[in-house]
């Protein structure tokens, strides 16, 4: 019988790389993929090397590696649904390290068995070896059609229809000036203070006057635009509602890779840089808003991305990690990425002016790895950036959990904040304009697939403050992040635009371009609108 190729445990390697690539495509940059499948293509290769060394045939050695590969990126599902078994009958201090009490030793004795049952099989080899390789080409075959669709629909991707009457280049005839720093500061579903006092029974006032101290205006009454951070600040970054934005989206889509393209290439940074400014961007963990293409990118060279830490919580790695360095390995990358971003932005306002400077913190949003003080707590789960319902379903998560950890999250971040804020002021040769703006609000009370079951006062009530050089500005509480830039553009850049009606939209996670306004829900209609606006263009 003539010997098959053997292409399975190449395909095995291959396929958990791209199946999470594929299944997060709208989210995730395509270079994100290539170091994850290097490493785990070399590792296959090596271990398949050192095994047909030692075993009777390259089939049988071919064949361990994938029983290997299979347990290996399984262990992590596997785990979390043990996990999510166990909280539903055992108290939250019986769960942890539970599931993996119970399956790293049954999933030893699933490959020990396997091992031995290939060793013995050596009539079956040829058999297993071609099952095997139609089994894996299928799995990939399905990842790169998925990949492959993604691409096409990715070619009708359409951008930035003009506001009429207010093009982008368009300003009044003005001297040569020296135009102030801009720092545009995200703090991930960052609550209003009344929602905080309402809903979380905390008072956040020492916060706001710190705030007033330093000259910020909070505008107390305002609410975002959309309650999902791509759909957000895809909007605020290009000054306009993305039904004027997106052109010929379908509605039913749920590919947000569109929403990426409107933030790393926005109306905003290419206006500023058409006046001199260069674009300074901190990595967030969340690709979405990674501007690697700014003039100067700023990330804590140790940390792992969002997509690295979502392929090592599948695998036994997580749990090897966390023993060896006494802490879970993720987790610790976001404290990280969030410290840094903080600690260094000062430094940023020795750089040469003008700039504009993103940063998107991913806090006071979950994974709560932040306690009172700076501690670090110690998540009972796998890295995931989830809020709302998928916090609360996938992860096995209570009300009460999630509260108490997005206070204690907030009140270190509110220290660190104010810590920033402090040193940037001070450091500066001129006075900076600062905006410190939540993309949308927290997610105790969000369903992700229910209008009714959410509550779109957390959702959607945000904190929105403002540090102007000269203290004035067209302010007022209810002004909404669609008119941010507007609103600066026109006070420093002699530009026209008008300001648009503050108006927000509920959509769920599997339909993000089914907008339903919502304002009623949060703010009187009749005063919903700021001096001067006028419905979107």
């Amino acid at each position: 019988m003539k010997t098959p190729l053997i292409l399975h445990p190449i395909l095995l390697a291959t396929f958990p790389v791209l199946f999470l690539f594929a299944h997060n495509i709208g989210e995730v940059r395509s270079d994100a993929v290539v170091i994850p499948l290097a490493v785990v293509l070399s590792g296959a290769l090596l271990f398949y090397g050192l095994l047909a060394a030692a075993c009777k045939s390259r089939q049988e050695a071919a064949l361990i590696v994938s029983l290997f590969l299979a347990l290996f990126f399984s262990y992590g599902h596997v785990a979390s649904a043990c996990e999510r078994i166990l909280d539903a009958y055992l108290p939250v201090a019986q769960v942890v390290g539970s599931a993996h009490a119970f399956l790293y030793p049954v999933w030893n004795i699933f490959f020990i068995a396997g091992f031995f049952g290939i060793r013995k099989a050596s009539h079956a080899l040829h058999w297993l070896t071609r099952f095997l390789n139609i089994f894996a080409t299928c799995l990939i075959a399905i990842s790169l059609t998925q990949i492959s669709l993604y691409a096409l629909r990715g070619q009708q991707v359409s951008v930035l229809k003009e506001v009429r009457g207010s093009g982008l280049g368009l300003q009044k005839q003005q001297s040569p000036r020296t135009y102030p720093d801009i720092y545009f500061l995200v703090l991930d579903g960052y609550a209003r203070a009344d929602v905080l006092e309402d809903i979380y029974h905390y008072d956040n006032r020492e916060f706001m006057r710190q705030l007033a101290d330093r000259g910020f205006f909070v505008a107390s009454k305002s609410s975002a635009n959309y309650a999902q951070t791509e759909l957000g600040l895809a909007s605020t970054l290009n000054l306009n509602y993305l039904d004027d934005l997106l052109e010929g989206i379908d509605i039913n889509s749920d590919d947000r890779g569109p929403l990426r393209t409107l933030i790393t290439r926005s109306r905003v940074a290419t206006f500023l840089r058409q006046h001199g400014y260069k674009v300074v961007a901190f990595a967030s963990g969340f690709d979405p808003t990674e501007m690697t293409g700014a003039d100067l990118y700023m990330a804590d060279g140790a940390g792992m991305g969002e997509f690295q830490s979502v392929l090592i919580s599948t695998t036994p790695l997580a749990l090897l990690l966390e023993r060896l360095s006494k802490t879970d390995v993720s987790h610790e990358s976001h404290r990280r990425r969030i410290l840094y971003a903080l600690e260094e932005l000062p430094e940023v306002a020795k750089l040469k002016s003008p700039k504009f400077v993103f940063v998107h913190i991913m806090a006071p949003h979950p994974p709560f790895v932040f306690g009172q003080h700076g501690e670090m707590t110690q998540p009972r789960r796998a890295f995931l950036l989830w809020d709302g319902s998928h916090f609360m379903h996938l992860r096995g998560a209570t009300k009460n959990e999630y509260v108490t950890g997005y206070i204690r999250q907030l009140e270190f971040i509110n220290q660190k904040v104010s810590e920033t804020l402090e040193r940037i002021l001070s450091i500066s040769q001129q006075s900076p304009i600062i905006i410190i703006q939540s993309d949308h609000g927290p997610g105790s009370q969000l369903d992700w697939e229910s209008r009714e079951r959410t509550n779109m006062e957390e959702r959607l009530a945000i904190l929105n403050a403002w540090h102007l050089p000269d203290g004035t500005g067209d302010f007022y509480d209810r002004i909404s992040p669609v008119n941010t830039f507007r609103l600066l553009f026109n006070h420093y850049f002699d530009t026209d635009f008008k300001l648009l009606s503050d108006q927000s939209y509920f959509s769920t996670w599997s339909h993000p371009f089914k907008f339903v306004d919502v304002t009623c829900e949060i703010n009187p209609c009749a005063a919903r609108t700021g001096s001067g606006s006028a419905l979107p263009q």
